[in-house]
């Protein structure tokens, strides 16, 4: 029965990440020249609730999915992300990472309101960091490249750290009570 109740659960995440991938300006937020995404919450939230290798799931469910929009909706800001490469691999590498994570901090000591929070933002800035660091790879950037910008790449980079900082946020906030009310059902 618990696992009928895990795959049900893991079902209902893939179909949340789903409608918010594939909704436009809902999981991505296209600000030019930025593309904001809260479709990596239901991750961390999967992870942290489910555990084990929920996390691992749901981001490939993810990045599939980012892959999938980026091919038929047809954006500028979608060229890169048309690669799986870019789209699907390095979402695969944030699941890895925030399943060791949960691991990691399920075994601090702390409120579980504290741990799912650190989770969430560790996480979600893990996730940018990734996702960036596939876009400078498959763009040439490299770290010399991106330290000599001009006025505008240095102004592009500020909006980059505003986004990152923004999802980080946005991360805790929807993650710490929804993973509570979650939590508190499947147990």
């Amino acid at each position: 029965m618990k696992n009928t109740k895990r795959i049900a659960y893991l079902g209902v995440l893939i179909a949340v990440i789903v409608v918010l991938a594939a909704v436009p300006q809902i999981g991505f937020i296209q600000i030019p020249p930025l593309s904001l995404t809260i479709v990596h919450i239901p991750v961390i939230i999967g992870a942290i609730a489910l555990k084990g290798n929920a996390g691992i799931i749901l981001s490939l469910a993810f990045g599939v999915a980012s892959w999938a929009v980026a091919s038929t909706r047809g954006a500028a800001s979608d060229l890169l992300f048309m690669n799986p490469l870019i789209s699907v691999l390095p979402r695969v590498i944030f699941g890895i990472v925030l399943t060791g994570l949960v691991s990691l901090i399920g075994k601090v000591n702390i409120s579980d309101a504290l741990k799912n929070g650190i989770i969430a933002l560790v996480g979600s800035l893990a996730h940018s960091i990734i996702v960036l660091f596939a876009l400078m790879v498959s763009i040439g950037l490299s770290s010399s490249n991106l330290f000599s910008l001009d006025n505008w790449g240095l102004l592009l980079g500020a909006f980059f750290a505003l986004n990152v900082i923004g999802e980080a946020i946005a991360s805790v906030i929807i993650s710490v009570p929804v993973v509570k009310a979650l939590k508190s059902v499947i147990d």
